[in-house]
């Protein structure tokens, strides 16, 4: 007789920032996962482990965000870049914001 019983399988959920439209993103940011193109973000939500594929507004907030500290992801919907080489083209406007209460 064994005393070992099956916990399960680790299921990363990867989310695109398309998709943070219709998901709320909320727990402990855990670090950067490199992907093939660019930075991840993997955050420990109460239901399990996100993995947020990175973007242009995720990149330019994640550096400043602590790993261990509680965040929050708020899609603000799409917007125009108003300048730059992309002018014009639209991007998720999405706003990294970390829990101070802690």
């Amino acid at each position: 007789m064994s005393n070992f019983k099956s916990v399960g399988t680790a299921e990363n959920n990867y989310i695109s920032a398309a998709e943070l439209a219709d998901k709320e993103v909320e727990g402990t940011y855990l670090g950067i996962v490199e992907g093939r193109f660019g930075p991840n973000y993997k955050i420990q939500t109460k239901t399990g482990i996100v993995i947020v594929n990175g973007s242009g507004a995720l990149n330019n907030q994640f550096p400043r965000v602590a790993e261990g500290a509680t965040v929050r992801l708020e899609y603000r919907g799409k917007k125009k870049l108003t300048s730059g080489p992309m002018k014009g083209k639209d991007f998720h406007d999405i706003d990294v914001q970390v829990d101070t209460s802690k």
